[in-house]
């Protein structure tokens, strides 16, 4: 009976919570007057700036208090998942009540999910104050010049995979995202001539279908091939010695594999689900590396889950992150070898948008280090050293690679490794 009470109870608490917040979104009408947003407070939600040891710590008794609830209430689990579905229910009413927006926010852990009224399609947006991608974009560029100015015997290169955020898409949808469709173009202009710069070009909501995934924030293989061919062509512009991209490709699907990925997982919405998809081609023969172990392109397992897949086998758990365990994890460091002998030897800067479609920009040079800033020193046990890495490995080319959010508004440029 104790039980049962303290359920009721808790469930009831979790409700309050969460039930606030839709009556509390529509009268703050909407996002971007957020004052904190862009600013030291949000630096430290992405886990930098001086307070993350705190963020730690909360973070730790999160944990701690979520092991007690599941350990002391009864269908913990159950109300969890539960109070997300209510809230966002409560949200559509308001909202199409109000006649805000034709998109309504969902409830999640982090960022801005909006769920269409019309084919509840789902959509990212980070809709931060205005200065922080004013000011951001400026930054960058700065960074990138002096960068390339300090070291000019390197080729710099710079593709950004372009969030909704940073498109014109959404004007005139109340989502404070008008005009954000000008931060490429004025990167590009920002930039100076030493250094190449290339950007997904989603020109429609059906672009974005197309090289998305409908229930994650990843590109899909199509848009990657797409991206792919966008950074040869750039590299080559550079460096036109640099072989053709690969066209000779075919895509086929993952068969019986359901995917829901990081928005759905996120909002707790079962019904976004995706087919992963992915592309074969005859690349030449190469190694990977990955601290002390050694992956011969014959057979990846190991480094990738692709033959586990391909014979039928994965993780049949319901929000299974399948992107990163079929493409690969993310590495703080992957070395590529395609053992050309012509000294072209790349530094690509990733996050996970690069997982799909390393080994065919790889393919274009003798030897690829991938290098993720985020677990490179985890991994290595060493801080990242923009000069001795380059000299150690005689770089020729450096390429950063990865989303628009993180590439034009806010790289760490203060991690102390381009001194």
């Amino acid at each position: 009976m104790r039980d049962k009470i303290f359920a009721v109870v808790f469930a009831a608490a979790l409700a309050i919570l969460f039930l606030w917040q839709p009556i509390a979104k529509v009268l703050e009408i909407p996002p971007a007057d957020i004052a904190t947003l862009g600013s030291e407070e949000q630096a430290d939600a992405a886990g930098e700036g001086p307070f993350l040891g705190i963020r730690t710590k909360f973070e730790e008794q999160k944990a701690s208090i979520k092991n007690f609830s599941k350990s002391h209430f009864p269908f913990y689990e159950e109300v969890l998942f539960a109070m997300p579905k209510i809230d966002n229910a409560a949200n559509a009413a308001l909202y199409r009540a109000a006649g805000i927006s034709e998109f309504y926010p969902v409830h999640a852990s982090e960022d801005y999910f909006f769920k269409s009224t019309e084919d509840n399609s789902v959509i990212r947006l980070y809709p931060y104050a205005q200065f922080y991608y004013d000011d951001g974009v400026v930054s960058m560029a700065n960074f990138y010049n002096e960068l390339a100015e300090a070291y000019p015997d390197l080729n710099f290169n710079v593709y950004s995979v372009t969030s909704l955020s940073v498109t014109d898409v959404f004007d005139g949808y109340n989502l404070h995202m008008d005009g954000h469709g000008r931060y490429a173009e004025q990167m590009r202009d920002l930039l100076s001539d030493d250094i190449a710069f290339g950007y997904l070009k989603i020109n429609s909501y059906e672009d974005y279908q197309r090289m998305f995934y409908r229930s994650d924030h990843h590109w899909n293989i199509f848009g990657a091939y797409q991206g792919y061919l966008d950074t040869v062509s750039m590299l080559r512009e550079k460096k036109p010695e640099l072989s053709e991209p690969v066209t000779d490709v075919e895509f086929f699907e993952v068969p019986n594999l359901v995917y829901r990925g990081s928005t759905a997982r996120l909002t707790a919405d079962e019904s976004l689900t995706d087919s992963i998809w992915d592309m074969r081609s005859k690349l030449p023969h190469y190694t990977v590396k990955v601290g002390e172990n050694v992956f011969d392109s014959a057979n990846l397992l190991g480094f990738s889950d692709r033959a586990k897949y391909w014979e039928g086998e994965w993780n049949e758990a319901k929000y299974f992150n399948h992107y990163a365990y079929y493409f690969h994890y993310d590495y703080g460091e992957i070395r590529y070898d395609f053992e050309k002998g012509t000294g072209d030897n790349l530094l690509i800067f990733v996050d996970s948008m690069s997982n799909c479609i390393e080994e065919y920009i790889a393919s274009h040079f003798d030897k690829t280090f991938a290098v993720d800033l985020r677990y490179y020193e985890e991994q290595t046990g060493e801080q990242f050293d923009f000069q001795k890495y380059v000299e150690e490995n005689e770089i020729t080319d450096v390429l950063f690679f990865g989303q628009s959010s993180s590439l034009l508004f806010n790289y760490p440029v203060d991690l102390g490794v381009w001194d």
